[in-house]
């Protein structure tokens, strides 16, 4: 019986997770910036991350964790952490690429970036005033 409900709550997951919106992605990539060029008080290991697509059915391994997808958003904002808030990242799929949607705000504006999860490369940026 347990095997039953653990299939039928994977498969609602599945399903949950398949109605979730997702953003286009710009086909114009900026590639991301190297390990060398993080400031050391953002730099942070490099793990992984197992996700597994609703179409595929098959775990995919992504090298960029959420904390280097953050610190990659930040340099390329030109800001540090102690200059933003309402951070927050999500990973997200589209078009058969996994990427990293990475939020925060300043006083003046409403950041949205979105990295590729297996090669750290900013695929889209978004920046609009706060109101």
């Amino acid at each position: 019986m347990k095997k039953v409900w653990s299939l039928a709550l994977v498969f609602l997951l599945l399903i949950a997770l398949s109605a979730c919106g997702q953003a286009t992605a710009d086909p114009a990539a900026v590639p991301a910036p190297s390990d060398n060029d993080v400031p050391a008080s953002t730099e942070v290991p490099t793990t992984t991350t197992t996700v597994t697509p609703p179409t595929t059915g098959t775990p995919t391994v992504h090298t960029i964790s959420r904390d280097r997808a953050v610190a990659i958003a930040l340099q390329a904002a030109g800001l540090t952490q102690e200059q933003v808030f309402d951070l927050d990242a999500e990973l997200d799929w589209e078009r058969k690429m996994i990427y990293w949607e990475v939020d925060f705000e300043t006083r003046e504006y409403e950041y949205s970036y979105y990295i590729n999860a297996d090669n750290g490369t900013v695929v889209r940026s978004d920046k609009e005033p706060n109101d």
